[in-house]
């Protein structure tokens, strides 16, 4: 018998249906599939309010991603094995953290562009836009609209 296709990043069990970015809930850990913590582990907000790496420490401290979802979890079932590759997120995945929308369409359609642990990191980052190029791009965005209200 063959379980879900698709690991859950927070937990590393292969308990998802559904590609990622689905919003589809673990069982394991009680995590949302979120596309835009997938992509930055360290965001906080959006379908889950922690961000996917504080997830992570929780479900390996107390076994659930938030303390409120202790009553909702359950072990993996047997079809339900953990990935052999996926690993927590670290800082230095932060450097290639990208929003959905900059991924490009063949991009989109590979799971290893989503799952952290399966990006090919032997390009250059400086390539990717890092949490800090977004940040600037967001702030000079802001700042130019400010320019055309006036």
């Amino acid at each position: 018998m063959t379980g879900p296709p698709f690991t859950c990043p927070c937990c590393g069990y292969k308990t998802l249906e559904e590609p990622p970015g689905s919003f589809l809930l673990c069982g394991v850990c009680f995590w949302e599939d979120d596309s835009i913590q997938l992509l930055d582990p360290a965001y906080r907000g959006g379908a889950n309010t922690p961000s996917l790496m504080e997830c992570q420490a929780n479900f390996q401290r107390i076994g659930a991603c938030e303390p409120s979802f202790l009553k909702n979890v359950r072990p993996p079932k047997e079809e339900e094995p953990r990935d052999p590759e996926w690993r927590p997120a670290r800082e230095s995945d932060l450097e290639w953290a990208r929003l959905p929308r900059d991924l490009s369409r063949k991009e989109y359609r590979r799971v290893d562009s989503w799952y952290y642990w399966r990006r090919r990191q032997t390009g250059n980052p400086q390539s990717v836009p890092t949490k800090a190029k977004l940040w600037m791009l967001r702030v000079c965005r802001l700042i130019l609209l400010g320019f055309k209200r006036r």
